[in-house]
């Protein structure tokens, strides 16, 4: 739940699909609540609040906050309990009027589509729902505003350093301007077999194939592709009772594929299967030729992006001249040698090139990525569209270089951009959907934001996730994280 006190509005949010929005009477204060409803005496009972700062403090008596949704009764909806508060201040107008006519203001005024994207990215999420709500349905200036967003998405997702927060946007914009059958998995426009179907993995071995469908979404903007490897498709008629719940690249997906679910995606696979027996791969791969040229992104899970035609333009790129040159070995040519932790081999996940390659790291942070998970620079550890540092000791681990007085220490602590704390937070959330049966670790360099950390994990009902601190070790002197071009 989102709640804005400025405009007395709140948000219910759902993997399922678009917000509820309401109004709504309270006495709570500014901060994060965990709260249970109870649906019998058609009350909210909260638990916990953690106000500005992390600080854990017990909850007061009082009216606490009744909601007036805009449709449905609240107490008639299914919930994820314990259900997580957030209470916004909220943005007050600059004119004593509302905030969001501020707002579509400032987007009408505003010609840069990067400035328009920033401004809603720092908005809270029941203030971007009506926003987006006012610009889409108030009047033609505004429509055209929105699908200049969605044309400039690409280039926004480029450059942005808070790629969550830029997704969290595009859904709300989807939930408005397209149909939720639109994002489902099964409503592709096309697919093809994936080039690297005949590359060998070695962590795919018999019976497990490695087949992958590529599905690309491009009847609207922006672009996007995804790849399903085709055991995961099953001949199955087994129908999700749940609706379909967002996951990667913004689209929804059902608890399982199978040809009761995903029929189409059923037959593509079934139609690979059949060209693959024919010996056709090569006709297929020159046919998707055209297909790759248009896609401009490849997605991960809420959205970060990546170019897919390099791999195919050039299948045999030349070699880095400091392929497998880090840690103590920088000499040209070196293979990949680490004394420290290994990159794992066996795990169920892949090693990939990253795509932004450390260009947003310091030298310092892939150095302690190395160091303390075994990430080798420039690549990264993915599984289920998520990508991680390493696979140890049965669970995934994910490091973060995030010191005390930093950005990211500072917002966590409420002291800077409360934004950038929810991102890290939706960050945790999608990788705890996708490692599921695995475990979850967080190495953190700095000691004194452990603690931290952990309180804003657990007032969002994320204490799966371990917390740890793994000390931080200047690199050796002149160290370049140089990336190599294959790690075996």
């Amino acid at each position: 739940m989102d709640l804005d006190l400025y405009e007395g509005r709140i948000a219910f949010l759902s993997r399922e699909g678009p917000a509820l929005r309401g109004y709504v009477d309270t006495d709570l204060d500014e901060g994060t609540y965990t709260l249970r409803v109870n649906k019998t005496k058609k009350v909210w009972l909260i638990t916990e609040a953690v106000k500005p700062g992390l600080i854990t403090e017990a909850v007061k008596p009082g009216l606490r906050f009744s909601v007036d949704l805009d449709g449905p009764d609240p107490f008639e909806l299914r919930y994820e309990q314990p259900l997580v508060l957030t209470v916004h201040a909220g943005m007050q107008s600059r004119h004593n009027i509302d905030s969001v006519a501020d707002t579509i203001a400032f987007l009408k005024e505003e010609e840069s589509q990067s400035t328009r994207w920033q401004a809603l990215m720092g908005l809270s999420n029941v203030l971007l729902e009506d926003v987006i709500d006012q610009l889409w349905s108030a009047d033609p200036t505004g429509k055209g505003i929105i699908m200049e967003l969605l044309a400039s998405f690409e280039q926004e997702a480029s450059q942005t350093n808070h790629p969550f927060d830029l997704a969290r946007v595009l859904r709300v914009i989807e939930g408005f301007t397209y149909e939720q059958s639109a994002l489902y998995v099964d409503a592709f426009t096309s697919y093809m077999l994936d080039p690297l179907s005949n590359v060998p993995d070695e962590k795919r071995k018999p019976p497990l194939s490695t087949l992958q469908i590529r599905l690309i979404f491009d009847k609207w903007p922006p672009t996007r592709s995804i790849v399903i490897y085709t055991d995961d498709i099953s001949d199955g008629d087994r129908i999700d009772p749940d609706p379909p719940t967002y996951g990667s690249a913004n689209l929804t997906y059902p608890k399982w594929l199978n040809r009761a679910t995903t029929p189409r995606l059923h037959a593509a696979k079934k139609a690979i299967l059949d060209q693959k027996e024919n010996e056709n791969l090569v006709s297929i791969i020159e046919q998707a030729h055209d297909a790759y040229e248009k896609i401009q992104l490849a997605w991960t899970v809420f959205g970060l992006a990546q170019p897919v035609i390099t791999r195919l333009a050039n299948p045999k790129p030349k070699p880095d001249k400091w392929a497998g040159s880090v840690g103590a070995a920088r000499a040209k040519g070196a293979v990949w040698r680490w004394k420290g932790i290994q990159p794992a081999w066996n795990g169920p996940g892949e090693w990939v090139r990253d795509f932004e390659a450390g260009a947003n790291m310091t030298a310092s942070s892939a150095y302690y990525q190395l160091e303390a998970a075994g990430t080798p620079p420039g690549w990264g550890y993915r599984y289920g569209g998520v990508q991680f540092e390493n696979f140890l000791d049965g669970m995934f681990v994910d490091a973060k270089d995030w010191a005390y007085w930093g950005i990211v220490g500072r917002s966590m602590r409420g002291l800077y951009d409360p934004a950038i704390a929810m991102s890290k937070i939706r960050q945790a959330e999608t990788q705890l959907v996708a490692v599921q049966r695995f475990g979850l670790q967080w190495r953190i360099s700095d000691a004194d934001l452990v603690p931290v950390i952990r309180t804003g994990l657990k007032a969002n009902g994320l204490s799966e996730i371990s917390v740890v601190h793994v000390p931080k070790h200047p690199p050796p002197p002149d160290w370049i994280p140089r990336i190599p071009t294959r790690l075996r």
